[in-house]
């Protein structure tokens, strides 16, 4: 159950590929409500409470999973989206026109530029 929510291109797949398919069966959707009502039911589910409440929990750590792998993914792209305009839009000049770069003088000492060695 903690390899499933660890995987958040899985989750996503899972929903892209059955959920949003019109033919699909709502994998997804069908997994998060079992779940939900797992958390919430009265019902005994098992032979002990303890068992119960151990079920309920690991329910719920799953949802939460699932949220924090939803969320990771999102982040995960958005930062992904970002790297790819940064390379098509190329470096951002420095307001000075250079940066700290080593300039190599005319005589070839490696001083940063206005360093004399």
């Amino acid at each position: 159950p903690r390899v499933l929510p660890g995987e958040p291109q899985l989750i996503v797949d899972l929903f892209l590929n059955y959920d949003c398919d019109l033919e699909g069966k709502g994998i997804f959707t069908s997994m998060c409500d079992d779940l939900s009502r797992l958390t919430l039911t009265n019902q005994s589910l098992t032979e002990t409470s303890e068992q119960d409440a151990m079920l309920k929990t690991l329910a719920l750590e799953t949802l939460v999973g699932i949220s924090d792998s939803m969320v990771q993914w999102e982040r995960e792209g958005r930062e992904m989206s970002v790297r790819a305009s940064d390379v098509l839009d190329g470096p951002t000049p420095s307001p000075k026109g250079d940066s700290c770069e080593t300039i190599v003088s005319a005589a070839g000492n490696g001083s940063p530029a206005g360093f004399s060695a």
